[in-house]
């Protein structure tokens, strides 16, 4: 098994039956059927969670954390979720302290 999941920037590395996972808030499970017979710039997806799939984008691809996925890789996955909402917390553990500060400052004296 690898040690890192294969992230995934454009629509040319999938192939029909690839699953990608998105790393996030809400984390889904996506199979790559095809690039939309109609228009280059979105392609359909079968959702595991849901009967239908919305519209995808395919420049999502690059600006967001999509990953290649298979069931042998569903501790890597966690474990990247994990790492995401980490640096959430931290990320807001900073903006905290800052406000904190401010605050501190911005309080008036008696």
């Amino acid at each position: 098994m690898k040690d890192k999941l294969e992230k995934v920037t454009d629509i040319t590395q999938l192939k029909p039956g690839d699953k990608i996972i998105s790393i996030g808030v809400t984390s889904e499970i996506l199979e790559f059927l095809c690039i939309h017979p109609h228009n280059n710039n979105y392609s359909l997806f079968l959702n595991s969670n849901l009967d239908g799939t919305k519209k995808f984008y395919n420049d999502k691809l690059r600006n967001g954390n999509y990953y290649k996925y298979s069931d042998k890789w569903e501790v890597l996955a966690m474990k990247e979720t994990i790492n995401w909402y980490k640096e959430q917390v931290n990320f807001m553990e900073k903006l905290l302290h800052k406000r904190e500060e401010k605050c501190a400052h911005d309080k008036p004296e008696k």
